[in-house]
């Protein structure tokens, strides 16, 4: 079979084993190939759910520099909902606005007929035997995805099937007809949540925190991307946290907490946000003087609040400095950010006196004086 350049690419994912942090995973593999040219595209994801098989698309868009008319896919159910008569699909509505999104049409295999996608199943085949042997050991993700980007890039040197051309030479002459990127899409799955009293949302097995003053709010949407879960509500993103995919874990932002904890600053001391945020060492020296000298914890609590003015960076060093010259308060915290950040404020610049003439000065004349002082004395 032949086509013409930027007409076709096909879909499809691979199954793959990898060492991570010395944990053997299972990881899938995103592969892309345009059928002109025979470029190539291969990426891992945690896994293939919606969202993996969007941002894996506009991945492969941004690599290629443009889009193919058509992909052809099985029928994953990320993207179809039902199958139907022949070739007919009902497709996942998120599906058909991503596609739409950046304009391109999409095939669907006969059920159980994946040879009809066969230079994508070649490919998963390749990219396991000469991308990914022996098993790779990273300690990230991203670190195995910089490796197969390199090996995408050597594949240009390898010779189209039935030609003297390379994959290169015929991909830049293919990315001349690809359809143009126009904008991007979120590469997020959607879903309905609630915020319950403890400021939690709950999505698969793990709660993520929004701010304290959104709790008992039933009309919360997550949406959920590969490496990072947003929370909106009332029509803006009201937290953003790293996705977790371990099991039954508590992802806090200790800043969503503060509020609530400056009403209740006696809870400080056994509240779960703070005692697992990574605060520097110093800061819990800082607490432990607050705490033996006022007995609570407002000062560390408005401490932490300077957070949302300045970067914690910045906050360290200021805190450092109050505890080398004993000053235990978030005033003195907030002076030293200050000199910090304006020092020309600190040391201001000395006034100059320019005169464009000489003043001169009369002496002065006594006589006046002596003359009231004459009139007092002949009153008294």
């Amino acid at each position: 079979m032949e086509f013409d350049p930027g007409e076709f690419a096909q879909f499809d994912w691979g199954e793959v084993i990898i060492i991570l942090n010395g944990i053997e995973r299972k990881v899938m593999l995103f592969c892309m190939r345009l059928l002109y040219s025979r470029k190539i595209f291969v990426k891992v994801f945690p896994h293939q759910r919606q969202e993996a098989l969007f941002q894996g698309h506009a991945d492969a868009f941004d690599y290629f520099g443009g889009v193919p008319k058509t992909i052809v896919y099985d029928n994953m159910k990320t993207a179809v909902k039902k199958v139907l008569e022949g070739t007919k699909r009902e497709e996942q509505e998120a599906f058909i606005q991503f596609r739409s999104h950046y304009l391109f049409d999409a095939q669907f295999c006969a059920p159980a007929k994946g040879n009809e996608k066969g230079q994508v199943e070649k490919l998963v085949q390749t990219a396991r035997a000469q991308f990914l042997v022996p098993v790779p050991r990273v300690s990230e993700i991203q670190e195995l995805n910089q490796y197969l980007m390199e090996q995408c890039d050597a594949y240009e040197d390898t010779f189209v099937p039935k030609t003297k051309e390379r994959v290169g030479d015929r991909f830049l002459q293919e990315k001349e007809y690809l359809l143009p990127i126009i904008g991007t899409h979120p590469c997020a799955r959607k879903v309905k949540a609630g915020v319950n009293s403890l400021s939690l949302v709950n999505f698969e097995t793990n709660s993520y925190s929004v701010p304290t003053r959104y709790a008992g709010r039933k009309e919360a949407l997550i949406y959920a991307y590969v490496d990072y879960v947003e929370v909106w509500l009332d029509g803006s993103c009201v937290a953003k946290h790293e996705r977790s995919y371990e099991r039954l874990q508590e992802v806090f932002e200790v800043d969503h907490y503060l509020d609530e904890l400056e009403r209740k600053p006696r809870a400080i001391q056994h509240a779960r946000p703070v005692r697992r945020a990574k605060l520097p060492p110093i800061y819990q020296e800082f607490y432990k003087r607050t705490l033996s000298r006022y007995g609570h914890g407002k000062e560390f609590i408005k401490l932490l609040k300077l957070h949302r003015e300045f970067l914690i960076e910045m906050v360290e060093r200021a805190v450092e400095s109050c505890v080398k010259e004993q000053l235990f308060t978030a005033d003195n915290v907030k002076h030293y950010l200050y000199l910090m950040t304006q020092p020309e404020a600190a040391k201001p610049a000395p006034i100059k006196y320019e005169m464009e003439q000489a003043v001169a000065v009369k002496a002065p004349t006594f006589s006046p004086y002596d003359q009231l002082l004459q009139k007092g004395r002949f009153i008294h």
